[in-house]
């Protein structure tokens, strides 16, 4: 049965609708990275959980055992990171209109978000931005410590309640140290003893023979 004129197929629609679609799609990955698209398209609400990451405990890590950064310029939620930042470091997006995030055991920070564009917004923790780093896999740490973008990369304390606490600077307590044993010689000390030699002389004698006189 040909179209009605003026109206537009329903098959024709809905397939021009879907390519609509996955043409935003691959230009959001694009321009935001696979990580950040991951949170925005996710059904349920995304996590934050603490983790220990390498060497370092109760860190800030999400479902994957990926490790969350914040960059030490961004403390009162201003971002610095963008364009080719972005590229390296994945900010945590989700969807403009979502109000919370899920907070695992231990995470004791201080949600909050900040708007990236009109449809996506960044999660925050105790006003930092956090990111993902391109160069971890589950359980690394990489990025820590990184100077790039203009400021300093640091993991995220989980149990950080405030600002000045959230930087992780170094591995946190309970991270295993390894002591060397000492080791102790002793050299025995040695004792020559030399012998004391004494040398008696015998008493000259002299014997007069008998008569009198020098025998000769």
């Amino acid at each position: 049965m040909p179209a009605t004129p003026g109206r537009r197929n329903t098959t024709q629609t809905k397939g021009l609708t879907k390519l609509v679609r996955r043409a935003a799609s691959v230009t959001l990955v694009a321009t935001l990275g696979v990580a950040g698209v991951v949170a925005f398209a996710g059904a349920s609400s995304p996590q934050i959980l603490k983790g220990n990451v390498n060497a370092f405990k109760g860190v800030l890590e999400n479902s994957k055992h990926r490790a969350y950064y914040l960059l030490t310029t961004e403390r009162n939620g201003t971002l610095h990171c963008a364009t080719a930042c972005e590229s390296a470091w994945f900010p945590f997006l989700i969807g403009s209109k979502m109000k919370s995030v899920s907070l695992g055991s231990g995470v004791e920070g201080k949600i909050g978000f900040v708007k990236r564009t009109a449809s996506l917004k960044q999660v925050t923790y105790n006003g930092y931005p956090i990111y993902l780093f391109s160069g971890d896999r589950a359980n690394q740490s990489k990025g820590e410590g990184i100077n790039a973008f203009g400021g300093t990369w640091f993991l995220v304390s989980a149990a950080a309640r405030s600002s000045a606490t959230t930087e992780v600077t170094k591995p946190l307590s309970g991270t295993p140290t390894t002591t060397k044993p000492v080791t102790t010689t002793t050299k025995p000390e040695t004792t020559t003893t030399k012998p004391v030699t004494t040398t008696t002389k015998p008493e000259p004698t002299t014997t007069a023979p008998a008569g009198g006189g020098t025998g000769f």
